[in-house]
């Protein structure tokens, strides 16, 4: 390292003595020249050492202290007795420092070591640091960052606190930055056109399970998928492997699962096709090209939104419903799914079985939990 340093310095000496020569010599053309190559390198140096600061800035750094486990203990400790956090924003109370150093299991010198690490914490701005390398290392979303601190009983970091380090560090547009950086062979093209019964189908699972966020500020897309259900966890990697997402990245939250993909055309090309915003109760049925595709559109979104053990899908949208019935000649009525809560909009739709068998045989590659034909008289 110091080689390095030295090597970089007699570099910068080369540079800034060309250029007293040329000024000597009147030599504008070179002078100008050789003051470019010191700015670069100038640049160069600066980027490099960032990026330094930024490596040694790894979450074991911050397990040595922040999450140090003694104090971990001491954090849990003080909240079950004063049900209070250890920190305040992004220092640590007075309170909790009077606390270790008062405490009665501790060796003075265990106290002093805690105490040490603690200011340490508090001088070397450690929480508002691993909060930002978060930020710039991953494409979080607040509400992880919150759950790490949430793990340590004891330590609680607020939405705001983060969402005002993410502004002072000029953050807010990472995932535009940082597009395709979780799903490095993402397929982003994949719903450019429904020309495929898998489309289709994936289409119709994403009408019914998913759903398009818009970032306003950085004009960034991110499609989420989800399930309440674990047993669906096969679904979403089935989904993954067909637009080339990273599997390993479905979050599990207790119960619920999430696959989300940060891709402005993978999500535009989605929102032609009628993935919406919002858009539980205005979506409408999409404009596919033949029986295949409107089979599989369908039977992707029973997969999401159908009850299994029968052929019925549910939804806010009515219109939804009443275009589906239209296209198939459904005979049954649409109703709502809960009519003695009139405030609830979800209507409901039985299928038939003539059809519902008609859509597992059209498309093999369903959840399989649901695959129940009916028998026909």
């Amino acid at each position: 390292m110091e080689k390095e340093k030295e090597e970089q310095n007699r570099e910068i000496e080369e540079v800034s003595t060309q250029i007293e020569e040329d000024k000597e010599a009147d030599n504008k053309e070179k002078i100008n020249e050789n003051i470019d190559k010191s700015i670069e390198k100038n640049e160069e140096i600066k980027n490099k050492a960032e990026q330094e600061t930024a490596e040694k800035l790894s979450e074991n750094d911050f397990d040595e202290s922040l999450f140090n486990p003694k104090l971990k203990e001491l954090y849990k400790e003080f909240y079950d007795s004063t049900n209070q956090h250890a920190n305040l924003g992004t220092k640590i109370r007075e309170s909790f420092k009077d606390f270790v150093k008062d405490h009665e299991n501790l060796t003075p010198k265990e106290s002093k070591e805690l105490l040490d690490k603690v200011n340490e914490i508090n001088s070397d701005k450690m929480i508002e640091k691993y909060i930002k390398h978060q930020l710039e290392m991953t494409t979080h979303a607040k509400r992880i960052i919150m759950r790490d601190f949430k793990e340590i009983k004891g330590i609680s970091i607020s939405e705001s606190t983060i969402k005002n380090i993410e502004k002072e560090s000029g953050l807010e547009s990472r995932e535009v930055i940082r597009d395709n950086a979780i799903h490095l062979n993402l397929n982003k093209d994949y719903f450019e056109k429904i020309d495929t019964k898998e489309k289709a189908y994936w289409l119709g699972f994403i009408y019914a399970d998913g759903y398009i966020e818009l970032n306003k500020r950085s004009e960034s897309r991110r499609l989420c998928l989800g399930s309440l259900s674990p047993k669906d966890e096969i679904l979403l990697k089935k989904f993954a492997e067909s637009i080339n997402a990273d599997k390993n990245k479905i979050e599990k939250d207790r119960e619920y699962l999430r696959l989300r993909i940060t891709n402005k055309k993978l999500c535009d090309d989605a929102m032609k096709h009628g993935v919406l915003p919002r858009k539980s109760l205005i979506i409408e049925y999409p404009k596919l090209e033949n029986r295949e595709l409107d089979l599989a559109f369908l039977l992707g979104y029973f997969d999401g939104d159908g009850k299994k053990g029968t052929s019925m899908i549910k939804t806010g949208s009515r219109k939804f419903l009443e275009q589906i019935k239209a296209k198939f000649n459904i005979p049954n009525n649409i109703y709502l799914n809960e009519p003695n809560k009139p405030n609830k909009k979800t209507v409901c739709l039985s299928l038939g079985a003539k059809l519902f068998n008609e859509m597992l045989d059209n498309y093999e590659d369903s959840l399989s939990r649901k695959r129940i034909r009916f028998k026909i008289n």
